[in-house]
């Protein structure tokens, strides 16, 4: 993918990075369940291998479309020995990731050993004896991801890319490891479809008239009326969606097992799987 199609298809790699943060709620219905709903999955995941003591859990969490780290920044402060890999295309979110680990990290003060590595490349191009990630896994001594996730970045892709991603994130997880993808979907009914692109739509003109979410309130209207046009445009020409049970069905074939769409909001949804142990 060239920088122009970067800028094409996630125009927040440009200069717009620095309003994702302060914007990313008036785009996404229900944001904060989802979110919630991430962290929910790897609580249960990991009760059932350590019990009362699931808190402990450690390992290296694979980010594929890390961004500014909303979700696995937020999976570190639940669980503190886990690590992240974070991979992204966009070299100006590297920066903010780092910002916010820092805020949100080590906001009492009490700074830690770094627990993030950031790798600006495609995930597609990165393959199981990279050296970067081969230096990542000794330090930690580790051999493979436990956890892997993405959040709001494979509907970008086509049909074809998204099942060479999801091959990626299967051969870097470890036997067992759990993988959990929150995006965008659409459905079987073509009415539906359009019903549930319409609604977020509107939600997203809506939010960023008046937004409900308070930083977003801080930003000049003239400047949310502009970053409002280029999310309406963005939804309506950079996304690429396929109905859930499609997704599912792909993820089955490559040897996924217990995958389940565990929760669904119009075009909201969010995938669990598990990787086999044999």
């Amino acid at each position: 993918m060239t920088k122009k199609n970067i800028a094409e298809k996630f125009f927040f790699a440009s200069d717009d990075s620095k309003y994702y943060d302060d914007t990313i709620e008036l785009t996404v219905p229900r944001y904060r369940l989802i979110h919630r709903t991430m962290i929910d999955l790897l609580n249960c995941y990991f009760k059932v291998q350590l019990n009362n003591k699931y808190r402990d859990a450690k390992g290296i969490i694979l980010d594929v479309g890390a961004g500014s780290g909303n979700e696995s920044i937020r999976i570190m402060k639940q669980f503190s020995k886990m690590n992240t890999l974070a991979i992204d295309l966009c070299e100006p979110m590297k920066n903010l990731y780092e910002r916010n680990y820092n805020d949100r990290i080590n906001r009492s003060g009490n700074k830690e050993e770094k627990r993030f590595q950031y790798v600006v490349e495609d995930i597609r191009r990165i393959n199981k004896d990279d050296e970067r990630i081969d230096a990542y896994y000794k330090s930690l001594n580790q051999s493979a991801c436990k956890v892997a996730i993405s959040a709001y970045c494979i509907h970008h892709y086509s049909l074809e890319e998204k099942n060479a991603i999801y091959q990626k994130m299967y051969d870097l997880l470890e036997p067992g490891g759990i993988l959990i993808i929150m995006d965008l979907f659409t459905y079987g009914s073509e009415q539906i479809s359009q019903d549930a692109h319409s609604f977020d739509i509107e939600f997203i003109k809506r939010e960023f008239d008046n937004p409900s979410f308070k930083k977003s309130e801080l930003i000049p209207k003239e400047q949310r009326e502009r970053l409002k046009h280029k999310w309406v445009n963005h939804m309506e020409t950079a996304h690429c969606l396929e109905p859930v049970e499609q997704r599912i069905e792909i993820l089955k074939e490559m040897r996924f097992e217990n995958v389940e769409c565990v929760l669904k909001y119009w075009q909201q949804g969010v995938i669990r799987a598990t990787k086999p142990t044999k």
